[in-house]
């Protein structure tokens, strides 16, 4: 166990006597680490994960779509679910609650950049602004969803 912020998290091994919470506590995270889980998460298609990153009152605005709360943006996740696709962080700055990153969403060799500016409220995202170019990520869709039916008649033969 090491102590972080006050807090004790596991390492490995036995809990160590120094940790005074007795461990299993984690250590709160910043708004860079929650956008990388974000980011990761959506990439990965992975709309139980996300919505544990989420605040109740969650907004997001971007290009394509604006959302004024979780359920509303998972509820169009589970409608039209993202495919799942290569992430690659850029990346990450910001400190405490606010946080911007840069990262690919997508297969190389026409990955879609995505600038991300988050917010946090109570260790959750709270407000996300999205800026990316609308027309490659329609473009980028289309050859995941393409490459995915392919992969899937290969399967059945």
């Amino acid at each position: 166990m090491v102590e972080a912020r006050g807090a004790c998290v596991e390492t490995g091994g036995a809990a160590e006597s120094r940790c005074p919470l007795g461990g299993n506590i984690e250590a709160p995270v910043d708004a860079r680490e929650i956008s990388i889980r974000f980011a990761e998460a959506f990439c990965a298609s992975d709309l139980a994960r996300l919505a544990s990153l989420l605040a109740p009152s969650f907004r997001l605005r971007g290009p394509l779509a604006h959302f004024d709360s979780r359920e509303a943006y998972l509820s169009a996740l589970r409608d039209d679910p993202p495919e799942p696709a290569p992430c690659r962080v850029i990346q990450v700055s910001g400190s405490g609650d606010e946080a911007a990153i840069l990262y690919e969403y997508g297969r190389p060799p026409t990955p879609v950049l995505v600038a991300q500016f988050n917010r946090l409220s109570d260790g959750l995202l709270a407000d996300a602004r999205l800026v990316f170019d609308a027309d490659a990520f329609r473009n980028e869709l289309a050859d995941l969803t393409e490459a995915s039916s392919l992969s899937s008649e290969g399967d059945s033969s």
